[in-house]
């Protein structure tokens, strides 16, 4: 049976980073705040491409994006660290966009059929858009505290 409140979730999350993205002054985008680890974009980034990492549970052959993205925001990546062409926000807003049409496309079960391959502890695609949404709110509310800092 496809979880529908599942993707009400996903979709209310997502709309909310995008929303998110948009209120943000561009200037503070790209600025590592004084007792945190990157930037807001390099956390925009990293959503996106955490979530195609969940749902292709790291099947390197079906990453769509450029590699160089999963490079400059995959996990225990820094903005300290970036070199060479830095995607702008409004890219990756376009890549979060797509994504969240074509996770809503799909149907989502949170019955007992396995992933590939387990990843972490989750064993289920629905296990894995939970694990999304909690992963994109915990960002979200550290891309706000981020912003209030940045604009106080």
């Amino acid at each position: 049976m496809e979880t529908i409140g599942l993707k009400k979730q996903f979709d209310l999350i997502r709309s909310r980073v995008i929303t998110f993205i948009e209120s943000c002054p561009e200037e503070i985008l790209n600025v590592k705040p004084i007792g945190h680890n990157n930037s807001i974009l390099w956390i925009v980034g990293h959503v996106l491409i955490s979530a195609e990492s969940f749902i292709n549970t790291f099947d390197q052959n079906k990453n769509i994006y450029p590699i160089h993205y999963y490079e400059l925001f995959g996990r225990g990546s820094s903005l300290d660290q970036w070199t060479g062409v830095i995607p702008s926000i409004d890219e990756l807003k376009k890549h979060l966009i797509l994504q969240q049409e074509q996770i809503l496309a799909q149907p989502i079960y949170v019955d007992d059929t396995p992933l590939k391959a387990p990843f972490l502890t989750f064993e289920t695609a629905g296990e894995l858009i939970h694990m999304i949404c909690f992963h994109e709110t915990l960002h979200l509310g550290q891309m706000q505290a981020m912003k209030r800092s940045l604009t106080a």
